[in-house]
């Protein structure tokens, strides 16, 4: 026993950004939801994006690492484009605190994101739909 009981293994716990809901089957049901080419798809449709080819790779849970490594969150599902802009979703069955999900989001855009990339809040709770939006995070609903 090294006596150091209380080591976080990811900063998303360190920092107290970690997400409660994961465990719900609401956000399993709205995760699997997303992980096909037909989602894929209909979030293109709905964010106005086109798609210019099929060379996109979609990811769940996908780990967003410091340049050392260390863990800072996952991103719920990517769609990764290997020629264009790739799409990041945070998944929230309800939005519980508009800040503490603006500062995950933000965390995460700040290790991942270039700046052609699209956020998107996939959830079903529509009452932050305009302060998510202007800050650049659009949001859409199942």
């Amino acid at each position: 026993m090294t006596g150091q009981k209380d080591r976080y293994s990811t900063t998303e716990k360190q920092w107290k950004i970690d997400d409660e809901q994961l465990t719900t089957p609401r956000h399993d049901e709205m995760v699997l939801s997303l992980l096909n080419k037909p989602a894929l798809e209909n979030i293109c449709s709905l964010l106005k994006y086109t798609i210019t080819d099929d060379r996109f790779l979609i990811r769940s849970e996908l780990p967003i690492t410091t340049s050392s490594g260390f863990i800072i969150g996952y991103w719920d599902v990517a769609y990764l484009s290997m020629t264009g802009s790739s799409i990041y979703i945070e998944v929230k069955p309800t939005v519980d605190s508009f800040g503490k999900v603006l500062r995950q989001i933000n965390t995460y855009r700040r290790y991942q994101i270039s700046r052609h990339d699209i956020v998107v809040l996939y959830t079903d709770d529509k009452r932050f739909v305009d302060a998510f939006e202007s800050q650049d995070i659009r949001v859409i609903s199942p």
